[in-house]
């Protein structure tokens, strides 16, 4: 009897031992196929790494050869305003457009300068743009006042105190009868950006679009609407 029972418990542990050295040689043969899939991965990896650096190196040469182009930063630095600006080819409104300026850009101002337009140099092209797209600038404003202003006619008559500051101010840069309008407040075909903030203040919002005629912004007052076609008032709607 006690044969038997020892011949009974021989056989139990074996199958035990068995069954549990079945399971761990199972793990290790999942652990090893992982393993291989991840070296796989990793040397897919190293090639894409390679390949990686190969074009950077590629790029690095063929940057070098590129020659940096010099930008020319004559004249008084400048910043186009909030409702960006015009560069042209003439100095005039008609003037053929050559780009479009976005609020914050750098201009430099040259010495020369036709009425409201400056000659400016941006990125190295030059042209023509409305002192009013400009943000203020000490420089600029003595600039704008070292000659006579082109005076325009008025058909009407507004009162004004010539020896208040903002009279000479505003008369120095648009002359007399400009000046004498803005500070009435009215609105006219043709003037500026700068002029109509000068004489209503700046507007609640702006909203742009092109069109064949140009940028097309409608200036949005509380009790206003204002057109303007590439810089310059085309019409007004009183609400």
């Amino acid at each position: 009897m006690r044969t038997k029972i020892f011949i009974l418990l021989i056989f139990i542990s074996s199958t035990v031992l068995s069954q549990t050295v079945e399971e761990y040689q199972k793990r290790i043969n999942e652990l090893k196929t992982q393993k291989k899939n991840i070296q796989y991965q990793i040397n897919s990896l190293n090639n894409d790494l390679k390949n990686i650096n190969e074009q950077i190196r590629v790029l690095e040469k063929n940057k070098s050869t590129i020659q940096p182009q010099f930008v020319s930063e004559d004249g008084i630095k400048a910043y186009i305003g909030e409702t960006g600006g015009i560069l042209r080819q003439e100095p005039n409104i008609k003037g053929h457009i050559i780009v479009t300026l976005n609020p914050n850009e750098v201009v430099y101002v040259q010495s020369e300068r036709h009425n409201l337009y400056l000659k400016v140099n941006y990125q190295g092209t030059y042209g023509f743009i409305n002192y009013t797209s400009l943000k203020s600038n000490p420089d600029i404003d003595k600039l704008m006042t070292t000659n006579t202003s082109v005076k325009n006619n008025t058909t009407q008559i507004y009162k004004v105190d010539t020896s208040s500051p903002e009279y000479k101010r505003l008369s120095k840069i648009y002359g007399h009868d400009d000046a004498v309008k803005i500070i009435n407040h009215k609105l006219w075909k043709g003037m500026s950006t700068g002029q109509i903030r000068e004489s209503v203040g700046s507007p609640v919002s702006i909203s742009r679009e092109n069109s064949p005629k140009g940028l097309i912004e409608t200036w949005i007052y509380n009790d206003k609407n204002i057109k303007v076609i590439n810089g310059s008032l085309d019409s007004w709607k009183i609400k």
